[in-house]
């Protein structure tokens, strides 16, 4: 996206790279293929992870199976996405076989009934007798070597093929083993980079800089100079991972500042990073954020739970404290959402003012963010929570037009003298908006 920087004279240009996956997927289509081996039976069992298994009883006459294959998969990459990595995961066993032999694989390659790219097959270990176990070929950075285009990845013909084959061992005579399959399922993972009007792919001869990082999924990413908003960005990644590059005619220092806001409307605390955009050598930075964080409500009786919610990086270890002291560690679910409720005797929390913020272990990358905004919140020893003027147990907009509306009358002043000094003024108004705002 291409915007004028107010104060700077300049074109800044700002792309961002969603590292996202897709999967896993399985198939919709399942065969058995080829002009030599023994055909497999059942293949169709091989779509849904089940009791019910796909077969090909290999001998020590004919060795290997025919291609187990599977296609269709119904993937819908982007186009134009850098295709990172595919991750393909079966799930196989041998049933009767002949003691003393055993099974491995023969070929384990990507393609319809066809070999594309190289081929994993582990033709060392044993195919599992007792049950059926998960064996996983290729990963997030391989490629199986070969180049490939999201419009491969989504054809009907993309697909995993594989060929089981006997192993005599010690046995001797006449020999076989059922080589079975319960399910196959594969995973893609690709980079796409998103660019507004007028922009292309990076020019060398430009200044860059490189900003990475972990986020929550379906985070907002607010970027801002000067006060004026550069760029914003929903952040699409299933594992939250990022990756913005800027770009711009000449170098010179930036000084930008960093929001991200989860899909909930809470934000981080806005990161300001100093950076050097630079031709030869462009920097890379992690803005990784801190999780976000919410309270249910910021005012409560002592024996009450204090509930907090929000969205860090998938499966994040995160760290709730409280006054500075770590008192819960809850993990993020694959969305990012994390909750802690935390019952203020169970957790030794005192009556009075509190401050809770939060901090995360990535579970995707080494190290720690940063911490969160803080909230603050107040234990009562009383049953009405402070602030809660209509006794429905929040503190809301409802207790603001109350306080509006009868902050004259003198029967109220018990409840809206907040301070305690006997009078209802501007202190008792600011220690309520406090309360207001803590909850939100």
């Amino acid at each position: 996206m291409f915007l004028l920087v107010a104060g700077v004279g300049v074109s800044l240009a700002v792309w961002i790279v969603f590292a996202a996956s897709s999967g896993p997927n399985a198939p919709g289509v399942a065969a058995t293929t080829g002009a030599s081996g023994v055909a497999w039976t059942n293949f169709n069992n091989i779509k849904l992870e089940d009791a019910a298994v796909a077969q090909s009883t290999v001998t020590n006459v004919n060795t290997i199976s025919q291609y187990l294959s599977g296609t269709t998969f119904g993937f819908a990459i982007p186009t134009g996405a850098t295709i990172d990595g595919i991750k393909v995961e079966i799930k196989k066993k041998v049933g009767l076989t002949t003691p003393g032999a055993y099974a491995t694989d023969n070929d384990v390659v990507l393609g319809g009934g066809t070999e594309v790219g190289s081929d994993y097959a582990d033709t060392t270990t044993q195919w599992d007798a007792s049950s059926p176990t998960w064996a996983t070929y290729g990963g997030a950075t391989d490629t199986w070597g070969q180049s490939w285009t999201a419009e491969q990845i989504n054809s009907t013909a993309f697909g995993a093929n594989i060929v089981s084959k006997f192993n005599a061992g010690s046995s001797s005579g006449s020999a076989s083993s059922r080589t079975q399959v319960d399910f196959m399922r594969i995973t893609v993972y690709y980079t796409e980079t998103s660019a507004g009007t007028g922009g292309g792919g990076l020019d060398r001869r430009y200044a860059r800089a490189v900003f990475t990082g972990y986020a929550f999924p379906r985070a907002t990413l607010f970027i801002h100079e000067k006060g004026i908003p550069v760029a914003q960005y929903l952040l699409m990644g299933s594992d939250g991972r990022f990756e913005v590059k800027i770009e711009e005619s000449d170098e010179r220092t930036a000084n930008l500042l960093f929001t991200f806001v989860d899909q909930e409307g809470r934000s981080t605390p806005p990161r300001p990073i100093s950076v050097r955009l630079d031709k030869i050598q462009p920097p890379q930075v992690d803005i990784s954020p801190p999780p976000t964080i919410g309270l249910q409500k910021a005012t409560m009786t002592r024996g009450e739970s204090l509930v907090l919610t929000g969205y860090a990086s998938p499966r994040a270890s995160v760290n709730v404290m409280i006054d500075g002291r770590v008192v819960d560690t809850v993990t993020a679910g694959t969305d990012g959402k994390y909750s802690s409720v935390l019952n203020t005797i169970a957790r030794n929390i005192t009556i009075g003012s509190h401050i809770v913020s939060v901090k995360q272990r990535f579970a995707l990358t080494v190290g720690e963010s940063g911490i969160s905004a803080t909230k603050q919140f107040f234990v009562s020893a009383f049953g009405v929570v402070r602030g809660d003027f209509n006794g429905d147990g929040a503190v809301d907009i409802k207790d603001w037009s109350i306080f509006v509306a009868k902050r004259s009358d003198p029967a109220m002043l018990a409840k809206f003298d907040l301070s305690g000094d006997g009078k209802i003024n501007v202190v008792d108004l600011s220690i309520f908006l406090g309360l207001f705002r803590a909850g939100r």
